[in-house]
């Protein structure tokens, strides 16, 4: 009897204790429902919903980063194209470094300019200036080759707006005379800032 009566007050323990934690979840529930909108309650038709936003966000994701990748492979193809270019310090085009270089490129070669002309520099683009210089070469033809290869692969680039080879003397030749005129591109800080960053120096 004592066992039975002991078991019948712990049965209602248990089912006041039950109670209390259903009014609990009742009154936890009621609190979340008026804090939030219809629209943000754990309906059904409320998660379908927030399930087809997360895949619409996710496909936009997917968009812009295919879109991130082709304009970094574009940059990256402007970068290797520009690359051999002059660029624009301080907002003064590099005429006396352009100059200096072509020297450097002779003495490389072992070859003397005779000539060299003042650079003349113009505007070919919004972000491209060209620099041009006329030059004039009397040597050998094996010096004046040196000089063709040296200034062929110097870092910046050149490029020949006119060239003409010619003996010295057409009847008793000695060695050769090269007349020319050569182009430097310079890009624009504008264009170097985009191309390269804030320092516009290519990495």
């Amino acid at each position: 009897m004592m066992t039975a009566r002991l078991l019948q007050k712990l049965g209602s323990q248990r089912r006041r204790i039950f109670l209390l934690l259903a009014v609990l979840a009742v009154v936890a529930v009621a609190v979340l429902l008026f804090e939030t909108s219809p629209g943000e309650w754990p309906l059904p038709g409320n998660v379908q919903r927030q399930e087809q936003s997360v895949r619409q966000l996710r496909r936009e994701l997917a968009d812009l980063r295919k879109e991130e990748a082709g304009r970094q492979r574009w940059l990256e193809t402007l970068r290797h194209e520009t690359r051999s270019m002059w660029h624009n310090k301080g907002g003064k085009m590099p005429s006396v470094e352009v100059q200096g270089e072509l020297e450097k490129v002779a003495q490389r070669a072992q070859v003397s300019i005779q000539n060299l002309g003042a650079p003349q520099t113009g505007k070919l683009s919004d972000n491209i200036s060209g620099i041009d210089i006329a030059l004039h070469i009397v040597g050998s033809m094996r010096e004046v080759g040196r000089f063709l290869a040296e200034l062929d692969k110097n870092e910046p680039g050149f490029s020949w707006l006119s060239c003409s080879i010619r003996p010295d003397n057409p009847r008793t030749p000695r060695g050769v005379i090269l007349d020319g005129r050569v182009r430097a591109l310079v890009l624009s800080p504008e264009a170097q800032k985009s191309l390269f960053g804030e320092k516009g120096v290519a990495p």
